[in-house]
């Protein structure tokens, strides 16, 4: 019985150590999905898209590096990088980013444009008194899923 609880316990610690020194591939050929993970906000709150890939790796700790501009009623956001922290979580997960949007106004819509792998997918966020809603126009390796984000 204690050869076998030792065994099992150099076998985790093992997949620890080496999940510690994973290798990943750290540029972007990565599909990803983006949603909202609140369903409501105060009128003070930002806007935040979540962003995951759909692939899963090793760690689950792993973050997505992207830039950010808004001008206008036109957000662009273009996916870069994988980030790979110093200290990695030795658990399946996807990448991921919060993604927060510093709009001037909640009314109207946003033109949003996703680069990703050198295609733009495009969304919209649509506004009215009560809620914001994100919609996929057209889109091929960002899923885009419609979601709604109801204001307190």
């Amino acid at each position: 019985m204690k050869k076998t609880i030792g065994i099992i316990i150099l076998i985790l610690s093992s997949l620890f150590v080496v999940s510690c020194f994973d290798n990943e591939e750290s540029d972007f050929p990565y599909d990803v999905t983006a949603f909202f993970t609140q369903d409501s906000i105060s009128s003070e709150e930002n806007i935040i898209i979540f962003v995951r890939t759909d692939t899963f790796f090793a760690n689950c700790n792993y973050g997505i590096i992207y830039d950010l501009s808004i001008n206008n009623r036109e957000i662009s956001i273009e996916f870069n990088d994988i980030f790979i922290p110093e200290i990695v979580l030795p658990a399946f997960g996807p990448a991921s980013a919060y993604i927060q949007l510093q709009l001037s106004s909640r009314t109207g819509t946003y033109n949003i444009t996703f680069e990703n792998q050198g295609i733009e997918n495009t969304a919209e966020l649509v506004f009215n008194d009560e809620m914001c809603i994100l919609e996929a126009v057209n889109t091929t390796n960002v899923t885009v899923l419609k979601d709604t984000l109801y204001f307190k």
